[in-house]
């Protein structure tokens, strides 16, 4: 039976106007009141004004004074709601009742799908009210992706265009951004800038949203873009959110999530190097390769492919949480993604011009496997030979140098080096998946290598196989 009444209140209820209001009565309800689980207040302090935030200040103050609350961690909508994933399941566990107060209806509908028995709420005035009037069907049938496949692509004209100037700090915003102004420039690219984006009366910038402004605004990109907007967000995925316009009129660009941390490319460099083996032995390296299977798979399940799958495309921010990058370049029904790196493509893609070919599952499946064993394998590419041909030309041959039961002398190290002893502590099954993925060509299917990575994971807590990155 449950013994304690538990509230978990998201980004969006904690930005709403009676919120403060509804956190006052269940902290004077000394008898029936809840307790509260806030997001951390960064996340909304953009939605309010200055007496708004100080009231919501005073009132999380108060809460976890009185041990009636807490404050989770993490600056992010997306920490925010991975936060109360974990939330639900240990209330769960703890046979505590919990509720989740949201205004967000697409969130509302994934947790009522995810979580059948979970009490769903929102705000309506101060008053928090029943988000649904019957609880989910038992075995709800399955979604369809917003996504169809398509026979052919249609060609990026980016190559045609002129790359226009670059936007200035404060440029105003038009459509249904106006009022709004971009930030400072925060990074760019080969393709475009990123700025952040300040909100109409706001000093500083908001906290999860930025802007990217493509160099060539060209048609098909835009209606790529606006395609991609009828799904509004994917956890962990930096996915368009909605079109911008100058005052003028004119397609600026993009919001998208803002994403923050260390690329996984750098991650791995640090492992190679000795400097981050202490931080990340191989159970967290083997947590991170399960955390990108996630996030390629949440694609996959819109109908969409990701395309350049690379390190330098996912970032690891806080809690080691993984954040996958450029996803204005997915592949998108008949929007092919125009880019790649050749050490993650599928041989048949290998000379091909990207922008008028759409890739395959397969050819996705064969990337997040060179990905995969570059992760589990701190660093190493699976077609790295010891005085070989190039990783381009072995990959050519499938020319791999590993062995279900043992390795070939041209392994980097060589046999009795630390790359073969790396390979003789990974789970049997995962070295069987790798042999057919890169001798074969016959990688499993994406969503197949997480149930084999939590294996290899477990195994390692229990001694199994080794935790350490070095002999």
């Amino acid at each position: 039976m449950p013994t304690r009444a538990l509230l978990l209140v998201d980004d969006t209820a904690l930005a709403a106007p009676g919120f403060v209001e509804l956190a006052r009565a269940e902290l004077r309800d000394a008898v029936g009141g809840r307790f509260l689980v806030l997001p951390h207040l960064a996340v909304a302090r953009s939605a309010r004004g200055p007496v708004g935030r100080q009231a919501l200040d005073e009132v999380a103050r108060a809460l976890v004074g009185a041990g009636r609350g807490r404050v989770l961690g993490g600056n992010a909508a997306t920490d925010v709601r991975a936060s109360l994933d974990r939330a639900i399941r240990g209330a769960a566990a703890r046979h505590v009742d919990p509720a989740v107060l949201t205004q967000d209806d697409g969130y509302a509908e994934e947790l009522r799908q995810r979580f059948p028995a979970i009490g769903l709420e929102r705000l309506d005035g101060s008053t928090a009210v029943r988000w649904f009037a019957a609880p989910v069907a038992a075995s709800p049938p399955p979604a369809a992706s917003p996504f169809a496949p398509a026979t052919s692509a249609e060609p990026f004209d980016d190559a045609t265009l002129a790359e226009r100037s670059q936007p200035a700090p404060g440029l105003a915003l038009g459509g249904m951004h106006s009022g709004s102004r971009l930030g400072r420039l925060i990074g760019q690219g080969g393709e475009g800038w990123v700025y952040e984006l300040l909100l109409p009366g706001m000093s500083k910038p908001f906290a999860d949203l930025v802007c990217k402004v493509p160099k060539r605004p060209s048609p098909v990109r835009r209606r790529k873009l606006e395609r991609m907007c009828v799904v509004h967000t994917v956890e962990g995925v930096t996915w368009p959110r909605a079109l911008l316009f100058d005052a003028g009129g004119e397609w600026l660009g993009f919001t998208m999530p803002r994403a923050s941390g260390k690329s996984v490319a750098r991650v791995l460099r640090d492992v190679m190097d000795g400097g981050d083996s202490r931080a990340l032995d191989r159970l967290a390296l083997a947590t991170l390769a399960a955390r990108i299977v996630d996030r390629v798979t949440s694609v996959h399940a819109l109908g969409a492919l990701v395309g350049d799958v690379q390190p330098r495309n996912l970032v690891v921010g806080r809690g080691r949480q993984v954040m996958l990058l450029d996803a204005d370049s997915f592949q998108v029904e008949r929007f092919a993604c125009p880019v790649g790196v050749v050490d993650y493509l599928h041989p048949d893609l290998i000379d091909r011009n990207l922008r008028t070919t759409l890739r395959t599952a397969a050819h996705e499946a064969f990337a997040v496997a060179v990905l995969t064993f570059n992760v589990l394998m701190c660093g190493f590419h699976p077609y790295a030979h010891k005085g070989g041909s190039t990783p381009l030309e072995n990959q050519r041959k499938r020319s791999f140098p590993y062995l279900a039961r043992g390795v070939r002398p041209e392994v980097p190290g060589g046999e009795q080096g630390v790359v073969a002893w790396l390979w003789s502590e990974l789970e049997p099954e995962l070295r069987a998946a790798f042999v057919a993925s890169f001798e074969g060509l016959a990688p499993p299917a994406v969503a197949a290598w997480r149930p084999m990575i939590d294996r290899y994971a477990k195994g390692i807590r229990g001694g199994q196989f080794a935790k350490a990155v070095h002999p």
